[in-house]
């Protein structure tokens, strides 16, 4: 039987007693339940939808741990068809030059749809619908969005990383814009440009010294993927042809990425924390209340 502490009456200090292994148990579980609500939050998709900024998710893009295994899900719309194998697999490519993952897998499926202009909320709803993969543990993924229409807020957007791990593509306005670049050039190049806007390039993430001052989170080389101009109609003016690489400069700033503090991924755990300090002050508070 449990004894009250010396100096107190003994209902008090059965009161006092009961009290405290309540208050242990709840201050035990507190964490615990926490934990999982975080958890909840940062593999939910619905929050990593609708919160998740461009370049928020870099760090489990980039790095192996906690997150070892990639999806890129490319959802493609009927009228269009699944975009070129070249420049998928040029995306693989760069993928696996630039983030620590032991596998990579492509998963590429088709969405009915005649709808042939799109505006970011009617975007954020088709992806809703059509999107199958979500992060979860242990599994980081990509998700494109390949329109055969295109942007009804800027007609000359060949493309646009919407979210922390959501690209969409418009391969209507490639398909006009190409011209004799040819279509499945100038998809690669986009295809690795918003990859490289995700991964917290140029600027996004961190400070990056090649950034063009008047077109930001953009290279200012015609030779590097993330030109400027690449994601506009003006791709097809470059002389040299549409990159598709990342420059020595990108992979100088993807180093800068991995070292850079992104807030939003701790945000849950210093709230979490913050939970535990004030419940453990309060218990201790109210314990040396009774006491009295």
């Amino acid at each position: 039987m449990a004894q009250a502490p010396a100096g107190l009456p003994p209902s008090r200090g059965r009161f006092w007693t009961r009290t405290l292994a309540v208050e242990i148990a709840v201050l035990a579980v507190t964490p615990l339940v926490l934990g999982v609500v975080v958890g909840f939050w940062q593999i939910n998709p619905v929050a990593s939808a609708e919160y998740a900024a461009v370049g928020s998710e870099a760090h489990l893009l980039l790095e192996g741990f906690p997150d070892d295994r990639l999806v890129v899900e490319i959802a493609y719309q009927t009228t269009v068809g699944p975009p070129p194998g070249p420049s998928v697999a040029t995306l693989l490519s760069r993928i696996h030059e630039t983030c620590q993952k032991s596998v990579v897998q492509l998963d590429e499926h088709a969405f009915s749809s005649s709808q042939s202009s799109f505006s970011e909320s009617q975007i954020l709803t088709l992806e809703s619908h059509v999107r199958q993969v979500w992060p979860t543990w242990g599994t980081m993924s990509l998700f494109y969005l390949y329109l055969g229409g295109s942007d009804s807020s800027n007609p000359g957007t060949l493309g646009m990383a919407y979210r922390g791990s959501s690209i969409a593509v418009f391969a209507g306005t490639i398909a006009t814009a190409s011209g004799a670049v040819g279509a499945t050039a100038v998809t690669t190049t986009v295809l690795v440009h918003e990859l490289g806007h995700e991964l917290g390039l140029v600027g996004i993430v961190g400070y990056a010294p090649n950034e063009d001052p008047n077109h930001p989170y953009h290279s200012s080389d015609p030779s590097d993927v993330m030109y400027w101009a690449v994601e506009t109609t003006a791709i097809s003016r470059l002389s040299g042809g549409p990159p598709n690489q990342f420059s020595a400069a990108d992979l100088s700033d993807l180093t800068t990425v991995k070292k850079t503090f992104i807030y939003s991924e701790v945000i849950p755990w210093i709230v979490l924390a913050l939970v535990g300090v004030v419940a453990g002050y309060l218990l201790v508070s109210q314990q040396r209340s009774l006491r009295r």
